[in-house]
């Protein structure tokens, strides 16, 4: 059908960064001011983030944190710098001026600021104010808590005691996910059950006599039950294999948190691997069928554990389309905020009410400083050089089939005094953890094959 040929084709289309921003932009005003229920974007959000889980929940909040910080040690200097402009506006109004009373104006002055936009595509609407300062600047903001380690977490005690549970739950969950499969194995791996031990293995055990014998009708409902669940969880095992490979090429495209992105696949790819490991030595120890469902159903639940379908995260209201959509939007904001916040104030104000200047341009946010493109948190272009090339053939040594950025090298930034960091970045490590999503995915193929049958033979032999 021609409709849907349009749509395959439109899901295969590649943008700019900046592009895909008057998208946001647009879909955003078309989402508060008509009834109309607007998902163009949606297609564009699967390809750019990865789906949710609470280490992925946990990088993205602490990824965000990070610009929310360094914006707002930025605009407590810019508003010592404006002193005298804001006094003046605070005295007119009656107010006393402090420092924090300074901060809050600057910042509420800053969010009232027009947008001045000068592509007639961008869709920029200047009620909405300037959306990446939107979502990054806050009254609250946040800080540093030396009691948690330095840990960076939101001022305001709502968002903080939200944030701060979803660190602990995530630690929590990843000890369950690392001990319990781990504790199973052993169990398992110890018990009188466990035919690998017997002397002479289970070589002994494998004949077509063993094969053809099933025994009474509670070890043939047990064997057949067993074999059953095992090629099923096998097949599970590798569907998620398959699933968190296709997060990982994704997530390499976009700014995460490095310890929190790099713990998650640790402990998914340890739990997936010792839960499917552990399912024969257990299913050897049971004599009902009933049991055979029960320790399958449970050892599914813990490496599900960290989804945000799993159940243990519903206080987060977030499914995964959310989470991408919420995911995204934060990323394509980034591409529209600088890096230096004075390139937003107006160099020329005589008044607080002219303190900032935004303009927009063709080619996304203009310094106010320069008059030329504003040096962006997550760019395309190289913050030394931008004519520099992104990426060179020789260096495309990634997969990026499917990802909707026409530019596969990325610039980026979370503090004015850092260096650029390229993403993807840390190529080796990269490489090591796809190498090990796919032996994994290897393993659990030659293990779905091998296992089932040993077990249907091996388990409750009738010679002995």
């Amino acid at each position: 059908m021609w409709l849907q040929h349009q749509i395959e084709k439109g899901e295969s289309k590649s943008f700019f960064l900046g592009v895909i921003y008057k998208m946001l932009s647009q879909s955003l005003y078309t989402t508060l001011h008509c009834d109309e229920e607007d998902t163009d974007l949606d297609s564009i959000w699967k390809r750019i983030a990865p789906s949710g889980n609470i280490y992925r929940v946990s990088a993205m909040q602490a990824e965000h944190l990070k610009h929310s910080y360094d914006l707002q040690q930025q605009l407590r200097i810019i508003a010592d710098k404006n002193k005298s402009l804001l006094d003046a506006h605070l005295k007119a109004k009656g107010e006393q001026p402090t420092e924090v009373s300074r901060l809050n104006l600057a910042l509420q002055l800053l969010k009232d600021a027009p947008v001045e936009n000068t592509d007639a595509e961008a869709g920029e609407k200047s009620d909405l104010g300037f959306l990446p300062l939107q979502e990054f600047l806050h009254k609250h903001g946040a800080e540093r808590y030396m009691c948690l380690c330095g840990m960076l977490l939101p001022a305001h005690t709502t968002w903080f005691t939200f944030q701060l549970k979803s660190r602990v739950l995530a630690m929590l969950i990843a000890s369950i996910q690392i001990l319990a499969p781990l504790m199973i194995f052993l169990s398992g791996w110890n018990a009188d059950t466990n035919y690998l031990k017997l002397p002479g293995g289970i070589y002994h055990f494998l004949s077509w006599k063993e094969l053809t014998c099933l025994g009474s009708v509670t070890e043939a409902s047990v064997d057949i039950i067993g074999t059953g669940f095992l090629i099923i969880i096998f097949e599970i095992g590798r569907s998620y294999v398959e699933e968190e490979l296709a997060n990982f090429n994704k997530g390499k495209y976009i700014p995460m948190d490095f310890f929190w992105v790099s713990f998650g696949n640790i402990v998914n790819q340890f739990c997936v691997f010792m839960t499917v490991l552990a399912l024969p030595f257990i299913f050897w120890t049971e004599m009902d069928a009933k049991d055979i469902v029960w320790d399958s159903l449970g050892l599914l639940f813990i490496f599900q554990l960290d989804d945000l379908a799993g159940g243990a995260l519903n206080y987060l209201a977030m499914e995964d389309d959310d989470f991408r959509r919420i995911f995204s939007s934060i990323c394509v904001l980034l591409g529209q905020c600088p890096v230096d916040l004075e390139d937003v104030v107006n160099p020329d104000a005589k008044d607080a009410k002219d303190m900032w200047l935004i303009k927009v341009g063709p080619e996304g946010l203009m310094s106010a400083r320069t008059g030329r493109k504003c040096l962006t948190r997550l760019s395309e272009t190289c913050q030394s050089n931008e004519k520099e090339p992104l990426l060179t053939k020789q260096e495309a040594t990634y997969d990026n089939e499917g990802s909707p950025f026409k530019e596969q090298r990325f610039y980026y930034k979370t503090m004015l005094d850092s260096s650029p960091e390229k993403l993807p970045q840390c190529p080796y490590v990269s490489a090591l953890v796809r190498g090990l999503w796919h032996f994994f995915w290897y393993a659990l193929l030659v293990m779905e094959v091998v296992v089932p049958p040993v077990f249907f033979t091996v388990n409750d032999p009738c010679y002995k």
